[in-house]
């Protein structure tokens, strides 16, 4: 038989795995696959060469992939910082044009949560919400953090590829690259911010759609993820 008290804890404990893996170990491995290309450490001979890995024991490996999960966590945290730059390029711009709901909105979350949230204060708002649903409604509250995630993973992305771009144009410019990368890294910059800013926008809609629901109907609301 299952244990309740067991089950409903399962809700609060899934959403920071959720976020951390969905919006920054992928990001931060692929900043350490790219660094590991770049110093040659995947040629013939090398310490992450395919002959050197499958040449050690089960235990070596785990440990190296423990190590490589750790530091793809870590330096997914700094790019997550640097990736919030493009947050703020395009959230100001999307709550704005749920300008109608906002107060509103501060209004219902200002009286179920003992704090007082600026208007134009679009992080807090966010967070805000997120704690709100985690609080009256788990499904919802899940839901909203695999949402963040999601944006965070494109913003962390086009931050991650902007960064490259930039290793890229300093290397052209000595005379080590090829003008080609730089085209594509350009496209995935592009591609990977409209994607972020959709998702966003997404975002920001289900949120508010929640919040109302919720405050209309309690604990009945749970949407699909």
């Amino acid at each position: 038989m299952h244990d309740p008290t067991k089950m409903n804890k399962i809700p609060s404990i899934i959403p920071e795995f959720c976020f951390d893996l969905i919006s920054r170990i992928p990001v931060g491995g692929l900043s350490l696959i790219v660094i590991f290309y770049e110093l040659g450490w995947f040629s013939k001979g090398q310490l992450f060469s395919p002959s050197y890995l499958f040449g050690l024991s089960p235990g070596v490996l785990t440990i190296i992939f423990t190590v490589f999960l750790g530091a793809s966590y870590t330096i997914g945290i700094i790019i997550q910082t640097l990736g919030d730059i493009f947050l703020y390029i395009y959230q100001k711009n999307i709550w704005e044009q749920h300008n109608d709901y906002l107060e509103q909105l501060i209004t219902q979350l200002e009286y179920r949560m003992p704090i007082t949230v600026l208007k134009n204060d679009y992080k807090a708002i966010n967070a805000l919400i997120t704690d709100y649903l985690r609080n009256y409604n788990p499904h919802s509250g899940l839901v909203a953090i695999k949402l963040s995630a999601e944006n965070s993973l494109c913003n962390n992305l086009t931050a991650t590829l902007t960064i490259y771009f930039l290793y890229t144009t300093y290397s052209l410019i000595a005379g080590n690259a090829n003008i080609n990368k730089l085209y594509f890294l350009a496209i995935g910059i592009a591609v990977s911010f409209l994607i972020a800013r959709d998702r966003y926008k997404q975002q920001v809609l289900r949120r508010i759609t929640m919040v109302f629901a919720l405050g209309t109907i309690g604990d009945k609301i749970s949407p699909s993820i």
